[in-house]
């Protein structure tokens, strides 16, 4: 069909390594690391599998556009500053609508229920 010439550009050379990755980051290592009860309810635990599923989606979106735009793979200043600039966007852009909003819900019948249950 028609996104098949998209992925074989993108099979050979250089790219090629960007595809595998992609699933390694952000499918496998999510997959296994989250399975476990225990890990997936930690705080502690789930803060990097969420710092390398940001990565991962960078790297995705960097294996789909920048073929097109460069022709070949490398990886320099302009990519880190862009991965960066975005990131900072986000944080900004989050923190902005949670400071404006109340997270926790008023006059809700189950509250005093639901924030002592297990995590």
């Amino acid at each position: 069909p028609e996104e098949t010439f998209f992925f074989v550009k993108r099979s050979h050379g250089a790219f090629n390594v960007l595809f595998y990755a992609n699933i390694v980051i952000n499918w496998f290592i999510p997959f296994l690391l989250l399975m476990p009860r225990m890990t997936s309810r930690s705080r502690v635990f789930l803060l990097p599998v969420i710092v390398v599923l940001i990565i991962g989606q960078y790297t995705e979106l960097y294996y789909y556009i920048f073929p097109a735009v460069i022709h070949e793979a490398k990886f320099g200043l302009l990519e880190i500053g862009t991965f960066m600039g975005f990131l900072g966007l986000f944080a900004l852009v989050v923190t902005n609508t949670l400071s404006k909003a109340s997270l926790v819900p008023r006059n809700h019948p189950y509250l005093e229920e639901s924030i002592y249950h297990q995590f």
